[in-house]
């Protein structure tokens, strides 16, 4: 059999066509149950793209472009689109209208999937010059869509008659390992967004190596919210297909609570997910009359060491109570059957990682990116010993080495085709052939992976010391309830540390204030526990403390939730100018 996602595919649904794989919380309907499409279902609407792309003139080789949320739609489509051999782009639904418009000019796609009317009026402006358009699908049916090209309404997709089933296996024979998965573009912490081209063979041992992770759990759905236009969604999915797991599939945030009450057995996220969790933990903590407070905050303490494999026979003890109480809440918002928390993305705090896994579940760091296929280490559920920070060991068929300067360098079956623009590729790989990642780090005697931070992220001061931003975000984010934290200092005296309060918290903080004490000095006396263990130069001098959460400032955000450094740093650039005057 080939190595192709396309052929696993072909394989459930001779196997298992009735089985429900996507189980759909259609955001019309917030109060509907998860609607179920089985592979039989699926692969109907992939053979009904198929013959209405056919019918449209496009051929192996073309490119076809996906701008909208996730849905069933979003994959039939871009299964459709591999199955002819052609070359789906993945867009962020979150994309400006610039951005979008500078990458279809990039694509030149000959076939557009939009979700809705506000996704095709970023477009809109552009659609006379894209002269290579030969067909646009609507998964809107209202849309009102003017263009020279063919337009095509959800409506007349699920009217078309699809090819025959032994017309999909045929054509699902012709793609080769080689052929194009899916083009994604990088989420841009950096002002270019990249795009990087994946093929068949890397995604399918990218599949194959995650269902390591998740062999053993019980049938049960897996929650699906991250993108399909980012590396990690695409995985998930991936990995859910090759292990036969039904996913409960989300399209926005305000449906997360909908799915967890549908009780998933796994979810993957980033880690400023997990830490909000823990310090709304904490912060209801210390809601409670003071005997109970001190009780549950030991016993949250016990919980932590127990699970970053530190503790003994006392800390089993005093973490009854938090295991108790706290994992009972827990479940109530994850659901009753929630067993393997995985985060990816962006480094977690060890502390959040020994609070999960103290309350009896199995959080997993996984380490890669969109040039890696999303595959360089990871942990398993299965692996006996766990080390705290590390990111676990290489993937199974991968190579990774430390360059001289620290900075991490990775080879194997998951790499990527390349860049769609050869520019980019300019000073990516070294001379032997590995990629470089950009991310610092090192490997211990046992083979495990620890990842220090970003070599773009080094805080360069002006006395000529570097500072790793992420490990001082890192410290910072485990001492007062921080929702996210930003390190500066770069061409600076001394290091600042920006960061997050939620409004309620911090409110909370101002009222225990002293008439003469600033909130930022406050802070500052606080974290400061955090950094006893580094040098003098690594300690943040000064905050900068912000009231809100980064949600409240969606411009400095990716659509993965990552801040992007840049942006933050534009948007208060009056506040950081003042700090350092």
């Amino acid at each position: 059999m080939k190595r192709t996602l396309l052929s696993t595919w072909l394989q459930r649904l001779n196997d298992s066509a009735d089985t429900p794989f996507l189980n759909w919380l259609d955001p019309k309907y917030p109060k509907r149950s998860p609607q179920p499409w089985t592979y039989a279902q699926l692969s109907q609407e992939i053979c009904q793209f198929i013959s209405l792309l056919q019918e449209n003139g496009i051929q192996p080789g073309d490119r076809t472009l996906i701008l909208a949320e996730n849905s069933p739609q979003w994959q039939t489509f871009s299964l459709a689109s591999q199955t002819l051999r052609c070359e789906p782009a993945a867009l962020f639904a979150t994309l400006k209208s610039a951005q979008v418009i500078d990458i279809i000019k990039r694509v030149k796609p000959n076939a557009i999937f939009v979700s809705s009317q506000e996704q095709w009026n970023k477009i809109k402006p552009y659609q006379e010059e894209i002269s290579h358009l030969k067909v646009i699908f609507g998964l809107d049916n209202k849309m009102k869509v003017q263009s020279t090209a063919t337009y095509i309404s959800y409506q007349q997709v699920s009217e078309q008659e699809p090819c025959s089933v032994a017309v999909f296996t045929e054509l699902v024979q012709q793609v080769r390992e080689d052929d194009p998965f899916i083009l994604i573009f990088t989420s841009g912490t950096t002002g270019h967004q990249k795009g990087v081209q994946i093929s068949q063979r890397a995604f399918y041992h990218t599949s194959v190596v995650g269902t390591e992770t998740v062999k053993g759990l019980p049938q049960e759905n897996i929650l699906m919210f991250l993108p399909f236009a980012h590396i990690a969604g695409q995985c998930q999915f991936g990995t859910a297909i090759f292990e036969n797991l039904p996913l409960l599939l989300c399209a926005r945030r305000e449906d997360i609570p909908r799915g967890f009450a549908n009780h998933p057995v796994s979810t993957l996220f980033v880690p400023y997910f997990y830490q909000k969790i823990f310090n709304k933990v904490m912060a209801g903590i210390d809601k409670m009359p003071l005997p109970v407070r001190i009780l549950l905050k030991q016993s949250v303490q016990a919980t932590i060491r127990l699970g970053l494999e530190q503790g003994g026979i006392i800390d089993s003890i005093k973490a009854k109570p938090a295991q108790t109480l706290i994992r009972n809440k827990l479940k109530a918002i994850f659901g009753r059957n929630m067993q393997l928390l995985a985060t990816a993305a962006a480094p977690i705090s060890p502390e959040v990682v020994g609070f999960f896994r103290g309350l009896g579940f199995d959080m997993l760091n996984y380490y890669g990116m969109s040039e890696t296929t999303g595959c360089i280490a990871f942990e398993s559920r299965h692996q006996r010993t766990f080390k705290i920070g590390s990111v676990g060991k290489p993937c199974a068929g991968n190579k990774v080495k430390i360059a001289k300067d620290g900075e991490i360098l990775f080879k194997g079956a998951t790499l990527m085709t390349g860049y769609l623009e050869k520019a980019d590729e300019v000073d990516c790989f070294t001379k032997d052939g590995y990629f470089k990642t950009g991310d610092t780090g090192y490997l211990d005697d046992d083979g495990y992976l620890f990842i220090t931070g970003r070599k773009k992220s080094i805080l360069i001061l002006d006395t000529g010391k570097n500072v790793g931003a992420e490990a001082v975000e890192t410290r910072l984010m485990g001492t007062l309830p921080i929702e996210a934290a930003v390190a500066l200092g770069s061409q600076q005296k001394f290091v600042t540390g920006a960061v997050f309060i939620e409004a309620e918290e911090y409110e909370k903080i101002m009222a225990q204030l002293k008439p003469d004490e600033s909130i930022e000095n406050y802070c500052l006396k606080k974290v400061r526990a955090g950094f006893k263990d580094v040098a003098s130069y690594e300690r943040p001098k000064k905050l900068l403390v912000i009231k809100g959460t980064p949600a409240d400032y969606p411009e400095i955000l990716t659509p993965t939730l990552k801040i992007k450094r840049a942006k933050f740093e534009e948007h208060f650039k009056n506040e950081i100018l003042k700090i350092y005057q």
